[in-house]
């Protein structure tokens, strides 16, 4: 189950919603990438990212090297989320395309990026 934070700043009126963990994708035939949200699994996105059944006991030498993860990334220039696989991808803001981004993850109880006078928090806004 995919959960919401929902990061705030203690002093400005900046905030923001993120998925907690990232987004994880298979790489499919054409170089695609086929996103698996739970409780959707890697084996059900095979069929649609390959066009072929594998058997789950040869799942796991099939997903090798297929698979990867975007970390969602904050731009600090125009403040936009955007994900990247940050060992593969080009890390640039898909908006403005500033290279001075922030790994969301890691926010949380560091000054605020936007007023730089609070402190950013995190709470649980749902879960998926």
């Amino acid at each position: 189950m995919r959960e919401e934070m929902l990061f705030c700043c203690s002093c400005c009126a900046f905030s923001f919603t993120s998925w907690k963990g990232g987004k994880n994708y298979l790489v499919g035939r054409r170089g695609k990438r086929f996103y698996v949200f739970p409780p959707v699994g890697f084996a059900d996105v095979v069929e649609r990212a390959w066009g072929e059944y594998v058997p789950p006991e040869k799942l796991g030498e099939f997903l090798s090297g297929k698979t990867g993860c975007e970390t969602e990334h904050l731009c600090v220039a125009c403040f936009r989320p955007s994900f990247f696989n940050a060992e593969i991808d080009p890390v640039r803001c898909r908006r403005c395309g500033c290279s001075d981004l922030l790994v969301v993850s890691s926010l949380e109880g560091r000054s605020c990026p936007k007023c730089r006078e609070g402190i950013m928090t995190v709470q649980a806004a749902k879960q998926d």
